[in-house]
């Protein structure tokens, strides 16, 4: 069940760094990427520790997850981050007519 688990994130983060070079956004890129790689070591770890149980491998892996998981939640909090083109002002907030 954990090989599968890790193939699955390493499988989602791969499609996210694809469709983030796709999308051309460089803040997307870099962040995915960095989350890529953290998933990668966190898996190199895990590798490491099951094989000679050494703390070391135990806190990297646990380091490079939180790496992983923090790059995602970067991502996601942008993208639900109310936006606006560039070469335009940000739009005004509805006025709300005043009570008599």
């Amino acid at each position: 069940m954990p090989r599968g688990l890790g193939l699955l994130l390493l499988a989602g983060s791969i499609v996210l760094v694809v469709r983030a070079v796709v999308a051309g956004d460089r803040f997307f890129m870099v962040t995915t990427a960095v989350s890529l790689l953290a998933v990668l070591g966190a898996a190199g770890s895990g590798a490491a520790f099951v094989n000679n149980g050494s703390n070391s491998a135990s806190l990297t892996m646990g380091l490079l997850t939180a790496v992983a998981l923090l790059g995602q939640l970067i991502n996601l909090f942008r993208l639900s981050a109310p936006h606006h083109a560039p070469d335009q002002p940000a739009a005004d907030p509805p006025v709300r007519p005043r009570a008599r």
